[in-house]
């Protein structure tokens, strides 16, 4: 969609002033003008209001923990190298010096015999 020049500067202003992300930045000015000309009530203007006022860096933040959080959720057991490493879920981890190494219960006993220590049960 085509906007004047005075738009985007005004979406610019506001993104910058607020911290908040071009699309947010839009929503909110859009809202703050149904809610103006009485298109919108008030429960619905403050709900969309605060949801379109939430930083940007606090739904990158946010992101990263749940993306953290299931990537760990989906540890696989390190055991090969290369194209024949083991992909299989992680029961255990172990570690021998300062590495950490996820295994399977398939390949828990070769570690052990590398050296490893059991240092967490993974449960599943």
């Amino acid at each position: 969609m085509y906007l004047p020049t005075e738009f985007y500067l005004a979406i610019s202003d506001v993104q910058s002033k607020m911290r908040i992300g071009k699309s947010a930045a839009i929503l909110l000015m859009i809202a703050e003008g149904l809610h103006k000309h009485e298109l919108l009530d008030e429960k619905t203007y403050e709900i969309y209001v605060k949801k379109y006022t939430r930083p940007l860096m606090d739904i990158v933040a946010k992101h990263r923990e749940e993306r953290i959080s299931s990537d760990s959720a989906k540890i696989r057991c390190s055991f090969g190298s290369g194209s024949s490493r083991c992909r299989r879920l992680a029961t255990v981890t172990l570690q021998k010096g300062n590495k950490l190494f996820p295994s399977c219960p398939e390949h828990l006993d070769d570690f052990l015999k590398f050296g490893c220590e059991r240092v967490k049960e993974v449960c599943r």
